[in-house]
């Protein structure tokens, strides 16, 4: 529906849709015009939509909407804090590929400083499982004031085309011991991470020990996997992918420390593959685990 701008009811005061629990928007790049009130919405979907209703739906439906979906929406730029700060009931959360993005603000009208001063605020939420934030423009609308999420089982995160040379991984509170302390990610089992050119693997990662499935994507600069990996007591999974310098696995030392590991893949990383074959100079620091898949 490449040519519709406007949902008729938008101009009514009530839902006509009472009942309406899931709603899914695809390729509507002219669509401006909405209703915002559904009293039972629980998910929503928009992908290659104009994306300027978006937040003021999202933002009237807080105490029912459960998944949220958006891809490739240009229009949209922010989405109410609300949604990582007060609601209690959202489970799923995808904002990929929407260039105009800048992050999530309590008030669409706040100016520049008051932004951000609020990204500098520590954001909870007790009810997020999956949080994709992937795809995007900026790196302002990332993650680093985001500091307790319980629940988290899955994120998702990165690149950001802007290539800043840091990557903004929310921070760990440390402790003298370097021991991350308040919770750090406690229920999280997977992480997709991709990064561009000229930022390093954050180290924030390290204290993540619950993971069972790390993929880490398009580290250029990445020449050697940390030491560190060998902590990941409960890591099924590792994906390397795309990662044209990297030569290095940890240590056979570390390696072997990841008991739990059954399954190793490699794609699109010329080098470490060919370290990896059999016969490959990294070999014999994984040969104790099953074939790696190329």
């Amino acid at each position: 529906m490449d040519h519709l701008v406007e949902w008729s009811d938008a101009v009514s005061s009530s839902s006509s849709f009472p009942l309406l629990e899931r709603l899914k928007v695809t390729y509507c790049p002219k669509f401006t015009c909405m209703p915002f009130q559904f009293p039972s919405l629980k998910a929503v979907y928009f992908c290659r939509c104009n994306g300027k209703s978006i937040s003021s739906l999202v933002e009237s439906n807080l105490s029912s909407l459960i998944n949220i979906y958006i891809k490739l929406c240009d229009g949209i730029v922010f989405l109410p804090q609300a949604l990582l700060r007060g609601s209690d009931i959202l489970y799923f959360l995808q904002v990929e590929s929407c260039e105009s993005f800048q992050g999530f603000i309590p008030d669409r009208n706040l100016e520049d400083e008051d932004v951000k001063a609020i990204r500098n605020q520590v954001i909870t939420n007790n009810s997020l499982h999956v949080l994709k934030i992937c795809h995007l423009r900026s790196q302002k609308c990332m993650l680093r004031s985001i500091g307790y999420l319980p629940k988290l089982e899955t994120l998702e995160i990165g690149p950001f085309t802007e290539e800043p040379d840091f990557f903004p991984f929310p921070a760990a509170n440390v402790d003298e011991q370097g021991t991350a302390s308040g919770g750090y990610f406690p229920s999280l089992r997977e992480l997709s991470i991709t990064g561009w050119s000229t930022v390093s693997l954050p180290d924030h990662i390290q204290h993540i020990t619950s993971l069972q499935t790390l993929e880490i994507c398009c580290f250029d600069s990445l020449v050697a996997l940390p030491e560190w990996l060998g902590d990941y007591a409960c890591l099924r999974e590792l994906v390397i992918s795309e990662c044209k310098n990297l030569k290095y696995l940890p240590s056979k030392e570390q390696m072997q420390r990841l008991a739990s590991l059954k399954q190793l893949s490699v794609f699109k990383s010329p080098i470490m593959k060919d370290r990896c074959i059999r016969g490959g100079e990294e070999f014999y620091k994984i040969s104790h685990l099953p074939p790696i898949r190329f």
